[in-house]
Order: structure tokens, then sequence, then C-alpha cells
């Protein structure tokens, strides 16, 4: 069955057809899209294999994958920190905080599957895409995740933890600590990554169309990711030159306006939750394109934390002001979850940004 799993997987990840003729062996799936197989002991199984399309199983709310990484398909099974050819890596413009983790991501689009390029740049992804993404922290890998698009309006996240040979990364079904050279990582339970991938913010975070439009080194030369995209037949509609455009600016580039820095990493790093209808209900809204209004300027919070003069956001007062004294603590916290390190880089830039607001805008 392992065998058969793994093939299942493959076949999304590489597009491959799904009669396997050097085997003789074929992967079926009933009308449901279940994969009804018969092991060795005679039961019958229902399982869910990574970067594949199926429908949810009937018999609870979770999707089955493989135990280990190695059988996922869209990894080499021989070296699992390696993606099969197919599976296209890409980057963003400004990457969440994520405690010094380095990153790097991957995509699988099924095959004849569309993206529809939303209004405000966001990417509606097809049923059955996978992203996929591994970290290493102080030089050790430490996690693979797969985020998977499971039908039109949910996806799931899965967290592989790496074993101390990384040779093989396993399924966590509940969340871990881990310590890493003396720095804890952790890992996220399935709920909390849902907690910031909600149906508010589309799901999947990192790719949308500021983000991804920047120059890849593919291993075919370098090309803007969102024709690179556009090439490979990803999209509904051609979204454009890229050059016409949203490009978010790097947080971290001091010549650009500190404005638009600021702007682009509250959006990563607060707008999952802090827009409408995300995880934080209330009226705040960070994303990228807002307005700075009363919902968040001079906004007087329902909690204050105990700073008698606490606002949201205070015009040059960042002792005053949650969106910089919050990220800046490590016991009433924000964000609540993803992250145990304060960004000293990042509250500071919130900490300027806040100083160079001179008043609120009139609404």
């Amino acid at each position: 069955m392992v065998r058969s799993l793994a093939l299942l997987a493959l076949i999304a990840c590489t597009g491959a057809d799904t009669d396997d003729t050097e085997t003789g062996e074929t992967a079926e799936t009933g009308e449901t899209g279940e994969t009804g197989e018969t092991g060795d002991s005679g039961d019958t199984a229902v399982e869910r294999a990574a970067c594949t399309l199926f429908d949810p199983p009937e018999v609870d709310s979770k999707y089955a994958l493989p135990a280990v990484l190695s059988e996922t398909g869209c990894v080499d099974p021989n070296d699992p920190w390696q993606l099969v050819d197919s599976v296209l890596p890409y980057d963003i413009n400004v990457p969440f905080w994520s405690d010094n983790a380095v990153k790097t991501r991957f995509v699988a689009i099924p095959n004849g599957g569309k993206i529809t390029v939303l209004e405000d740049g966001d990417l509606d992804f097809p049923v059955g895409t996978t992203l996929i993404k591994n970290f290493t922290l102080q030089g050790v890998k430490i996690e693979t995740r797969l985020f998977i698009k499971h039908d039109a309006s949910s996806w799931g996240g899965y967290s592989y933890r790496w074993n101390d040979t990384e040779t093989d990364a396993n399924l966590l079904t509940m969340g871990e600590e881990r310590d890493v050279n003396g720095q804890i990582w952790g890992y996220p339970t399935r709920s909390e990554c849902g907690f910031c991938h909600g149906a508010a913010a589309g799901g999947a975070l990192g790719p949308e169309i500021g983000q991804l439009n920047m120059d890849y080194a593919y291993t075919d030369g370098t090309m803007n990711q969102i024709s690179k995209w556009q090439s490979l037949g990803w999209f509904a509609a051609d979204p454009g030159a890229p050059a016409g455009l949203d490009v978010f600016t790097d947080p971290w580039d001091a010549t650009a306006d500190l404005d638009a820095r600021a702007r682009s990493y509250l959006h990563v790093n607060c707008a999952q939750c802090h827009r409408p209808g995300g995880a934080s209900h209330l009226p705040m809204d960070w994303r990228i394109d807002a307005p700075l209004d009363s919902a968040t300027c001079d906004a007087i919070p329902n909690n204050n934390g105990g700073i008698t003069d606490a606002r949201i956001l205070k015009p040059m007062d960042p002792d005053n002001s949650l969106i910089y004294v919050r990220p800046n603590d490590t016991g009433w916290r924000m964000p609540p979850t993803g992250s145990k390190i304060v960004h000293t880089e990042g509250v500071a830039l919130i900490g300027e940004w806040i100083n160079s607001i001179t008043s609120c805008p009139s609404n």
C-alpha cells in the first residue's frame, strides 16, 4: 500500500499518467476521490497523499498523509530535502518573521488547474494545490510544511519534523517543541495553521502578486516569477506585464519610502488576522492598501494592557502604541502564535514609522 500511496502522490506532483507502465500497477480512485486499497491484512484503508487531488474522507475531518515525508511523492525519496523536478520553487519579496529560520518555498499545481488573480492581488489557487516550505534553523533541518487546498473553501496544514540524522521527516499530529542549539522551535498544531491561514486571508498567505513580482534564478535561467507562472499556463487570465503590477517594498531597504516599508511589513506579519473578517475580530486593517483610519490611528484599544494612554497607534508615540508595544513584549505578545522571539528589527521599523506620523489622517 505504501508503494501505491507514494505513486499517487508522485502522479500529482509530476503530472504523470495514472497507468504505471513499468510495473503494471494502476492507481485508481473512486467517484468520490477516495483511494480504497486493501492491504495485506485485508482491511480497507482510506489514505490521502500530499500533492494529490482527493475529496475529503467521510470518516472524519482529518486527511491522512504518509507518515514520513519521503513517501509523499513531492520529494526525492532518497533525499527528501530535494523536491521532485516538477514542483516549482518560488520566493517572495517580504518573508514572514519566523524566529530567524531560513525558508525555501515550492508549489505544485494540479494538471489543468488555473489560478485566479483577485482584485486585491491575492491568488485563488485551484483545488489540489500544494504549497511546500522547508525550514532550517542555525543550519539544522527542522521542518517541512505542506499546505494543501482540499476543496474550494478549505486548506489543510501539515508539519513534518526532521529527524536528528536529517534523513527524513515524520508527520506530526499535534504541536511540539524542539531545542535547536539553545533556541526553542515550535511546531504548530493543525488548528494553529488555520488560525493564521484563515478564510478572510484566502488561506495561502505568501504567494500573491506583490510578493511574487520578482526575478527567480530557475535552473533554466532567471525569469520574473509571474511571467514564469504565466508561461506554464497556470493563470486563468494573463495578469499583465510585471512592470505594471504591484511589488511589495523591501522593509529593510533604507533608501525606500518609510511608509511603504512599514506597510509591507505589517501586511505580511499582521494583516492575515487584522483585516475585515480576520481572526482578530477587531476593526483595524493592516493590509498594505488599507487606509490609516479611525479604527487604527488614535483608536482606543479594548485592552490597554495597563498602559494608561494606550492607543492602537498613537502618532509620534511608539511607547503608547500597541502596534509597537505588543510585538516587543514576550508575554503579551503579537503575533500570539508562530513566533517565540521578538523581531527587534521589525519592532524598530514600526517605531520609526510611528514617529514619522505627526497626526492621524482626516476621515
